[in-house]
């Protein structure tokens, strides 16, 4: 029961989810406080998926790891395989730049 008088915030679907957590891979500019700064504008203030309440309390168990956020953050929003999703979507992505680097370097 809900006695605060606050309603909970919107759950996305998986899809909307996942596209979010997409982008956010490809995005690495200004490192993990580049992107907690993205997730908190896009999770917090426009989508409305999180609380800020939740995402402060995320934020102290997750200090500067975007990584780590951004897991708890897409299991609170879109639930377990949200989490998951957000873990492939944004890990993935650092891991495919990592083997190509060290690609080049072995190549050359």
């Amino acid at each position: 029961m809900n006695t605060t008088g606050t309603t909970s915030p919107p759950r996305p679907t998986l899809g909307q989810a996942l596209r979010f957590w997409l982008k956010l891979g490809f995005i690495s500019f200004g490192g993990p406080t580049g992107q907690i700064a993205i997730m908190h504008n896009e999770l917090v203030d426009r989508r409305k998926w999180i609380s800020e309440s939740r995402f402060l309390h995320a934020l102290n168990y997750c200090m500067l790891e975007a990584r780590a956020l951004g897991i708890f953050s897409g299991a609170a929003a879109a639930g377990g395989f949200g989490g998951q999703g957000s873990t492939i979507r944004i890990s993935g992505w650092g891991m495919l730049q990592f083997d190509a680097s060290a690609g080049l370097v072995v190549a050359f």
